[in-house]
């Protein structure tokens, strides 16, 4: 494929058939490595830490405590406020890029959203929780021994209220879907996918964004249920970026999964 002239023209987009380019999006301005040091390293992982820093930096000029800190920002306001900036930091990063670049938005997958994309995403969960069911008992088997049934610590505080209800809901529901899928289905699967073939491209976006789901930071044995939950999901969201050129219907689809989620948290359960 010549690259060089791709780029150019800036005015194609890569064939799930043929790895070749067609005439529907604009090939990325970056490659496989810039893709995830970029959107991993520096948008999203940094992008968390500056976020921990100005929080801490903040509150700490107000008086309180590392301890404090540490126990507001697993509050619902806190968890809110983390969230959002962090977010802003790690979408800034990627939008500073594409347009230094002038790759243009649609080379992140960001289109005019459609009603399509609406039933696209609907019928993408519908296969994902058929997938998702089909790989937990598939690793159970293969596995036995490995723990499945380990919940997830989210590090929110219980919500009391409908205001509180409401700042978890857009910390879980409404942030997640748009930072991560402009971060992993967009900025990262582009520069993935610029060189490498669908299956290898939306293998290792996947991966790596099921590895940030293990839940590292605790002392609790890794949540590999967490991980083929979000393996999977990512997989099914590969494959409708691929085939619409959009991350808009992978956001609905993110959106949808948190909802039900959260429904089964904090509403029906909790």
């Amino acid at each position: 494929m010549l690259e060089g002239a791709a780029v150019q023209q800036n005015h194609h987009a890569i064939s799930p058939d043929t790895g070749h380019t067609t005439s529907a999006t604009p090939v990325p301005k970056w490659g496989p490595i810039v893709g995830v040091l970029y959107s991993l390293g520096l948008a999203f992982i940094g992008g968390s830490a500056v976020a921990a820093v100005l929080l801490g930096t903040i509150l700490g000029s107000l008086g309180m405590s590392g301890t404090d800190i540490v126990e507001w920002i697993a509050t619902p306001v806190g968890s809110c406020a983390y969230s959002l900036l962090s977010g802003l930091i790690a979408v800034g990063l990627i939008a500073l890029y594409v347009i230094r670049s002038r790759s243009g938005w649609r080379s992140i997958g960001i289109l005019p959203p459609r009603w399509k994309h609406l039933g696209i995403a609907v019928i993408g969960v519908l296969v994902y929780f058929v997938l998702y069911v089909t790989a937990v008992v598939a690793v159970k088997l293969a596995v036995p021994s490995l723990d499945l049934e380990q919940e997830q610590d989210l590090g929110i505080a219980t919500p009391h209220g409908l205001q509180q209800l409401m700042l978890v809901f857009v910390t879980l529901v409404v942030v997640p879907p748009i930072v991560e899928e402009i971060v992993f289905r967009g900025f990262m699967y582009s520069g993935l996918r610029s060189k490498l073939p669908f299956f290898a491209s939306a293998v290792l976006t996947s991966g790596l964004f099921a590895l940030g789901h293990l839940q590292f930071d605790n002392d609790a044995p890794l949540l590999w249920v967490a991980a083929i939950d979000t393996f999977v999901l990512s997989m099914v969201m590969c494959f409708v970026r691929e085939r619409t050129g959009s991350i808009v219907p992978t956001m609905i689809m993110h959106a949808l999964k948190n909802t039900i989620a959260f429904s089964l948290l904090y509403i029906f359960v909790g």
